[in-house]
């Protein structure tokens, strides 16, 4: 068992590229942002108990793994892409808020970033709540986190009025349009108030009794990281609402309490937690094991396969000066070996047996196929290569000026002669003076068709030669009297 597990993460060390490590950091920064926005909105432990499912859920795909269990492998494969789909839905409010929070980095200043509103408008909420509950005055005044209302709250009057006791204790009198709604508080002013908010689905037992105003208040709780207070007009109690849970609180030095680490939270960035922090540490390390078992389930595949491909035979850096003949071959069969997933993330097109010209020199070449003269992708090995040899001529070429041969499909009547512009021409040859030619000939040419207008005819290379780049393809044909021949 153990030397199993030993050669799996041997396996395993072996085949990871530099590649995956930032695959699976990115995929690990988005889901701690994720993960953070789940903690902060649901109830305490929730992200714990999530990370022991998930390490639990990642411990047996390893062990199936390292012990080639296929069928367990299959099993949690399907189980996990059954997980992935069931998390969206269950957080779906959170990863609006992920979204929703990107979108404030992009276009502005989070609301809650832009300074405290003090002391001072802690005190006011404190003490307005307080008089309307001995007043047995119902109250729902939400202050909102980092969270935009958008998408969450609806209607309402516009206020924008700055905070304070009287102002407060007026929007919730009964003879004020709107004053069973809710105000919404941003640093220290009040934006709107009649404002509607979101029911929660479930009710705790506890606090049916509040009736509509505590529904609302723990719906906009669960929806977004909001600091809501409750004021019940029956009972006169005080009640807050905060990361999808409703509390009763006991007097309203307890609110002072709570809104004031609300505010340590959201308005004092130098208070607020650290990425170092151990509840922001967990969530990190929670981010990287997720991430990872994502990759091993769905990319990492450790074993072997084999395939054969035919490529094409080519030469790079090839000197202008030189001539490179064809190859006796000019197609390898090649066999490599690799994981399914380097095979998966490699070009077929672009494979190909891949010569250097300073491997080249003048006359008849051997040329050995190895993996310094493939392209291969990062993951896959050459094991065979048919024909291990490539067999190919290079010549050194020089430069001479030839005359234009003009080739005829007909004869040319006594009467008239064929003239080419210009008459002669540069030709690359072999150095060693080998298959130099006499002329520089051209495609075949029907007189008859010279008749009324001139053509132009291309040049051919005889074998071994080139024409220099640049120089002339084609030479103008036409037919001229005898006397204006030469």
């Amino acid at each position: 068992m153990l030397d199993a597990v030993t050669s799996f993460f041997r396996q395993l060390a072996q085949s990871v590229r530099v590649a995956d490590g930032l695959d699976v950091l990115l995929v690990a920064a988005f889901l701690y942002a994720l993960l953070t926005a789940v903690r902060r909105g649901t109830r305490p432990g929730t992200t714990w108990r999530l990370s022991v499912v998930l390490a639990a859920f990642a411990a047996v795909y390893l062990l199936a793994e390292a012990f080639s269990m296929y069928l367990v492998e299959r099993l949690l494969g399907v189980l996990f892409g059954v997980f992935v789909v069931a998390s969206v839905v269950l957080f779906q409010s959170e990863i609006r808020r992920v979204i929703d929070r990107i979108g404030a980095v992009s276009f502005g200043t989070p609301a809650a970033a832009s300074g405290g509103p003090g002391d001072a408008t802690l005190d006011t909420i404190t003490e307005a709540a307080r008089q309307l509950a001995d007043e047995r005055v119902g109250a729902l005044m939400a202050v909102r986190g980092h969270d935009s209302w958008d998408g969450v709250t609806q209607g309402g009057m516009a206020l924008d009025g700055r905070l304070s006791l009287p102002l407060l204790k007026s929007i919730f009198h009964e003879d004020t349009d709107g004053h069973d709604g809710a105000v919404l508080i941003e640093r220290k002013r009040a934006t709107r108030f009649g404002v509607h908010l979101p029911l929660a689905a479930n009710l705790p037992e506890s606090s049916r009794a509040g009736g509509t105003r505590h529904a609302a208040a723990l719906g906009l709780a669960e929806q977004s990281d909001a600091f809501v207070i409750v004021v019940s007009e029956e009972r006169g109690a005080i009640s807050v609402a905060e990361g999808g849970t409703l509390e009763e609180l006991d007097s309203p030095g307890a609110l002072r309490e709570r809104l004031g680490r609300f505010w340590k939270a959201h308005y004092e960035p130098a208070e607020q937690e650290h990425w170092w922090s151990q509840a922001s540490a967990r969530t990190a390390l929670l981010s990287v094991l997720l991430a990872s078992f994502i990759w091993l389930a769905l990319a990492y595949n450790p074993g072997s396969s084999y395939r054969t491909f035919d490529v094409p035979v080519a030469f790079r850096n090839v000197e202008p000066a030189w001539l490179i003949e064809e190859p006796d071959t000019s197609r390898v069969s090649i066999a490599l070996s690799g994981s399914e997933r380097a095979f998966q993330l490699a070009d077929p097109s672009e494979l190909s047996v891949s010569f250097p010209f300073s491997d080249l020199g003048a006359g008849r070449n051997h040329l050995r196929v190895t993996a310094d003269n493939l392209n291969l992708p990062s993951g896959l090995r050459l094991e065979e290569a048919r024909p291990q040899t490539v067999h190919v001529d290079a010549w050194p070429l020089r430069s001479i000026r030839l005359p234009v041969r003009i080739q005829t499909s007909g004869p040319v009547p006594d009467s008239l002669r064929l003239r080419a512009t210009p008459d002669s021409t540069e030709l690359l040859v072999r150095r060693d003076g080998e298959n130099v030619p006499e002329a520089l000939p051209t495609e075949s040419v029907a007189p008859d068709s010279l008749r009324d207008t001139p053509a132009q005819v291309a040049l051919l290379a005889p074998e071994d030669t080139r024409l220099p780049e640049g120089s002339p393809r084609n030479v103008e044909v036409r037919i001229v009297p005898p006397e204006d021949d030469g």
